[in-house]
C-alpha cells in the first residue's frame, strides 16, 4: 500500500484573497447599518466571521489529503472536499491533466466529472471504464467517470496507475 499526499493542493492565494474581501465586506456593512439598525450589524458580522472560519477549515483540510493505492484500490481522501474509493480494475487510463484534456463547466463533456481537490488545479486525470460514486463534503454523492486529482507525487503515482496496453 502507496500513500500520496496533497500538500500543495491548497489554494493559499484564494484564501487570502478571500479573507480580505470577507474584512471589506465586514467593515463596510457595519459602517453602513450600525448607526441604524446595530440589530442586524452585529449578527452581519458574525456570519461573515464563521464563514470566511469555515472556509479556511475546509480548504486547510486539503494539507491532509491523501491517496491511497492498494492491490485492489485506489482512494481518494480530499481533505474534508470528497472522498471516493476507486476498484483499480475500473481504471482506464491516467494522463497529466491539462487544458486540453480537462472538460469545461456547462458542456455535455462535463457530464460525469469531477475535480476532487476543489479550486486546486488538478495533476492528474483518472478516466473510468465504469462511473463510481463520489462523495463530495459529506453531503453530496455524484457519478463520475473522469476524476482530476491534484497530488504532490503526481509522476509517481501515474507510474503506479498505468494501465498496460490491452
Amino acid at each position: 500500500m502507496q500513500t500520496f499526499t496533497m500538500r500543495g493542493a491548497q489554494p493559499n492565494i484564494l484564501l487570502i484573497g478571500i479573507g480580505m474581501a470577507s474584512v471589506v465586506e465586514a467593515v463596510v456593512l457595519h459602517l453602513v447599518l450600525a448607526a441604524r439598525y446595530p440589530w442586524i450589524a452585529y449578527p452581519m458580522e458574525v456570519v461573515g466571521v464563521l464563514a470566511f472560519v469555515q472556509m479556511w477549515r475546509l480548504f486547510g483540510s486539503l494539507a491532509g489529503g491523501r491517496v491511497t493505492v492498494s492491490d485492489d484500490t485506489v482512494e481518494i481522501h480530499a481533505g474534508r472536499m470528497a472522498h471516493v474509493a476507486i476498484p483499480r480494475a475500473l481504471i482506464l487510463d491516467v494522463v497529466k491533466a491539462s487544458w486540453t484534456n480537462l472538460p469545461q463547466k456547462g458542456t455535455a463533456e462535463a457530464d460525469g466529472y469531477v475535480n476532487v481537490t476543489g479550486p486546486s488545479e488538478p495533476a492528474l486525470l483518472l478516466t473510468l471504464r465504469e462511473p463510481v460514486p463520489v462523495r463530495i463534503m459529506g453531503l453530496v454523492t455524484k457519478s463520475a467517470h473522469r476524476i482530476a486529482v491534484f497530488v504532490d507525487q503526481a509522476h509517481d503515482l501515474r507510474g503506479l496507475l498505468s494501465v498496460p496496453d490491452r
